[in-house]
């Protein structure tokens, strides 16, 4: 083992422990329980996302955080359905129908807001950025690519199983694991067409913004019966339309 892999690896630990460290320690910010909980998450996640970065330049694919030089409009324009279920999941229906509102001041939104894109940084590098790339790596046909993005995607769903620990409930926890692997499959083919991460965390953070905010920081009723049938609808669209183009279209092993 060489100075600069030993180093790297004295550096990857150390932040992992204090990684570890502020994710278990409680801090009082503000003397408000939320504020502080948002604080938090704000800086392990962004501290998480930072090692997963430093894993991703010693494993080799440190060019998927470099966005420059690459395409934009032509897998923008590919992707916008996967776009649209993002945005479809804040309540619209809700607050222009004055089912719901937002109770939470405009600067306490705004720290979600970075919360949000905090926690797309984090799980995008890692689950999209580390985690789907292993198992791409040995992909050599469109069913393989597929293969790949099934079992990353199981792995992100999995891992919403320990909300379990945090005092969610089962039905809540089984329905979030089932979703987050439909997105989480979406959001890997979202990296195919694009070639950097970056993309992919926004819409994260999109999605869960839209989901979160009223839970979190509103009240009033989020899954109106006209929300429920466009979302499903558009799920099934667009599930149908990423499968379209997994198998019809060849994918360039760009990574």
């Amino acid at each position: 083992m060489d100075r600069k892999t030993t180093a790297f690896n004295i550096i990857f630990f150390l932040a992992m422990i204090g990684f570890a460290a502020l994710e278990l320690v409680k801090i009082d910010f503000f003397g408000d329980e939320k504020l502080s909980g948002m604080v938090k998450s704000i800086l392990t996640r962004g501290a998480g996302g930072v090692l997963a970065i430093m894993l991703m330049k010693r494993l080799g694919y440190g060019r998927l955080i470099n966005p420059c030089g690459k395409p934009f409009w032509r897998p923008f324009l590919l992707t916008l359905p996967c776009l649209l279920v993002c945005v479809n999941n804040f309540p619209f229906i809700g607050i222009i129908s004055g089912g719901a509102r937002v109770t939470s001041s405009a600067g306490t939104v705004a720290l979600f807001a970075l919360e949000c894109l905090s926690v797309g940084f984090f799980e995008e590098t890692v689950f999209r950025g580390i985690i789907f790339l292993i198992f791409l790596e040995k992909a050599k046909s469109e069913r393989e690519v597929f293969r790949a993005i099934l079992l990353s995607s199981a792995v992100f769903g999995g891992v919403h199983f320990f909300n379990v620990l945090a005092g969610a409930g089962i039905a809540p926890t089984l329905l979030q694991v089932g979703y987050s692997f439909l997105i989480g499959g979406m959001w890997a083919v979202a990296l195919l067409h694009y070639g950097h991460i970056w993309p992919c965390a926004a819409m994260h953070a999109i999605y869960n913004f839209g989901g979160m905010l009223i839970p979190n920081h509103g009240e009033g009723l989020v899954w109106d019966t006209y929300t429920v049938i466009i979302t499903a609808a558009l799920a099934v669209i667009v599930g149908i339309y990423v499968l379209f183009y997994l198998f019809k279209k060849a994918y360039a092993k760009t990574f």
